[in-house]
């Protein structure tokens, strides 16, 4: 099995996120969205799959990465965006907001979801939702074993 060494995985985390030898990342441009319906993301979603908040005052908002990638509390590599601040306008539609879900700059490509730990409700003017992207990236490669014939 290969292991990814965190130095290498800050690699990766600044490639997607910033401009790498001319061309931009794939996650640079991502754009958060607030979704209200409980489901429960996959790494089969998509953006159809997610309702969008539509409180008074809502938005969607583009993430800008912090930069450089660091090696956070539990020795993994890390990258955060800069905190996100949703706040409902006057007389806001109540809703529920259950997880955040990023897309590409066009809003066709669903690049990750989350859902909150405790759904946030926006029920009056003011009620609001923070949220700061972070990227952990954990994954090893395996490598197949010869089988015997």
């Amino acid at each position: 099995m290969v292991v990814f060494t965190n130095y290498a995985l800050r690699a990766v985390l600044t490639n997607i996120t910033q401009n790498s030898g001319g061309a931009a990342g794939v996650l640079k441009g991502a754009v958060a969205h607030l979704f209200i319906n409980a489901i429960v993301p996959t790494v089969d979603s998509v953006v159809a799959n997610f309702n969008e908040a539509t409180f008074t005052s809502y938005t969607n908002q583009n993430i800008v990465w912090n930069s450089p990638p660091y090696t956070n509390g539990n020795n993994q590599a890390e990258m955060t965006g800069g905190t996100l601040v949703w706040v409902a306008g006057s007389a806001p539609t109540t809703q529920t907001i259950y997880g955040a879900f990023v897309t590409d700059a066009g809003g066709t490509n669903l690049l990750w979801a989350e859902r909150f730990t405790t759904p946030v409700p926006v029920n009056s003017a003011g009620d609001g939702v923070t949220y700061v992207p972070a990227l952990v990236p954990t994954f090893t490669v395996g490598i197949p074993q010869s089988v015997a014939p």
